[in-house]
């Protein structure tokens, strides 16, 4: 009987803590941030992934592997997966919609709390520091995230991957990663 209690009230208190952080069995950690409490970004499309209804804070939570955080409204049961973290700007402080909470991703899938994890096409394998397409086009226009220092050829970096918040990292090239290709469209 002190077996079943003591589950019962385990799972009491994951549920009394749930506010703070959300921990999944599957390794995925989100903590909430009460800074943009019942807001919502100003241009949704930007910074949505997708959006799903009719969920729990916990499937909202399991349904963002690879995402930067989510938004939240447990009156209406949505879900709005982030594309990338929401700062000050992303939001008009003016508009109040009630019920929004914001949990922002903690996962090691996000390394500097961003996710780079598509392929452009772009390395500096032939010579350091010079980066070219794969049809050996010099790239002129860059878009590296100078926040972070990228590129920093870190370990032997040369391939370049596109982050969740659009702009470039410098990955080494023997990363299992997704591939965005160019395709002529006639």
């Amino acid at each position: 009987m002190l077996g079943v209690f003591s589950g019962r009230f385990a799972v009491f208190m994951s549920f009394f803590f749930i506010g703070d952080i959300i921990s999944l069995n599957v390794n995925l950690y989100f903590e909430k941030n009460d800074k943009f409490k019942d807001l919502l970004p100003i241009t949704g499309d930007d910074n949505y992934i997708y959006t799903k209804n009719d969920l729990s804070l916990l499937e909202c939570a399991g349904s963002c592997k690879f995402c930067a955080g989510f938004l939240y409204n447990s009156g209406s049961k949505t879900c709005h997966l982030l594309k990338s973290l929401l700062n000050e700007t992303s939001f008009n402080r003016d508009h109040v919609d009630i019920g929004w909470e914001l949990y922002e991703s903690l996962n090691e899938t996000c390394s500097h709390r961003f996710c780079c994890d598509a392929w452009i096409g772009a390395s500096d394998q032939v010579k350091e520091g010079n980066f070219q397409w794969t049809n050996k086009e010099n790239v002129v226009f860059s878009n590296w995230m100078a926040k972070w220092g990228q590129p920093d050829n870190y370990l032997d970096e040369d391939c370049v991957a596109v982050c969740l918040n659009g702009q470039w990292n410098d990955h080494r090239c023997s990363y299992l990663l997704n591939t965005i290709c160019e395709k002529t469209v006639s």
